[in-house]
């Protein structure tokens, strides 16, 4: 499963892409950031995956339903360009 954390599109955000590599797992990848530098046109919400608790349980529910045996979410934060630790 292929699923990146930016779209052209809603339905582009909303759909899943499977793209099965091995053939014993089928892993599905969801990206979400926690914030923007800047602000995203008026409308346009579906560009990117901010982190949003609601919407990363749809996608995950949604992988289940297309049969993924592992899905993983990887969150992008903190401070830009900082070697601070969290």
């Amino acid at each position: 499963m292929n699923k990146t954390g930016t779209f052209r599109s809603q339905s582009e955000r909303d759909s899943l892409v499977i793209v099965q590599k091995m053939e014993y797992l089928l892993p599905s990848l969801l990206i979400h950031t926690e914030r923007m530098e800047y602000l995203l046109p008026k409308g346009k919400d579906y560009l990117i995956n901010l982190i949003d608790t609601t919407l990363i349980s749809t996608d995950i529910q949604k992988a289940k339903e297309k049969g993924v045996d592992l899905v993983i979410v990887y969150y992008h934060f903190g401070e830009e360009y900082s070697l601070d630790t969290v």
